[in-house]
Order: structure tokens, then C-alpha cells, then sequence
């Protein structure tokens, strides 16, 4: 596999506050400095995706569907938040370019 099946999330978490304190605040110590917070996730998008492969047929498409955290319903709290969004397709639109621009 190549490099394009990971999703890698960077949270600095000093970032916004450093920049609010400029260059004239002075780091005395790298304790002063929170560590990032790093998530790497792996992409299989051929599980969940084409029932051909390129590469050969596959008996299993979206076997993700049949894992026990598929099967639990979304909360209300979680529909309402996301269906509002996905409804929209300058936000659907918006969302692919960002992920776009993050990812290439």
C-alpha cells in the first residue's frame, strides 16, 4: 500500500496562544510547551467501495457493514448535528476542498 491510506491529524496545543503572545513573549523552558496531540487513522477504501477491485473481483464489499460498531444507530444529538450539514452542498463542496487541500 502507499502513503495515501493514512489520515494523520496534528493538534498543537499552544499554537493559538503563543500566537496571541507574539514574538515578545519569551519561552524560559520547553516545559512551557505543550506536546501536539498526533492521531493516525488507516484508510481501506477497498473494503468499502468498489465490488470490483481493480485488481480482482472482491467478495466482501462494504464489510465494514457488518462490524458490531456499525450496527449502532447514530444518537439523535449526532443526526441532528450532522444531516443539517451534509444537506448543504456548498458545505459538502467546502469540506472536499478543504480535505482536498490537507490531503494532496
Amino acid at each position: 500500500r502507499g502513503n495515501d491510506n493514512w489520515l494523520i491529524r496534528y493538534d498543537s496545543q499552544d499554537e493559538d496562544e503563543l500566537m496571541e503572545k507574539g514574538d515578545d513573549f519569551p519561552l524560559k523552558d520547553w516545559k512551557e510547551i505543550k506536546e501536539p496531540v498526533i492521531k493516525i487513522a488507516a484508510i481501506d477504501n477497498g473494503l468499502a467501495f468498489p465490488f470490483k477491485h481493480p485488481d480482482e473481483w472482491r467478495a466482501y464489499p462494504f464489510h465494514w457493514a457488518w462490524l458490531p460498531q456499525a450496527k449502532v444507530p447514530f444518537s439523535q444529538e449526532t443526526r441532528d448535528l450532522i444531516l443539517p450539514r451534509i444537506s448543504d452542498m456548498n458545505f459538502v463542496q467546502d469540506l472536499c476542498e478543504d480535505l482536498y487541500e490537507l490531503f494532496k
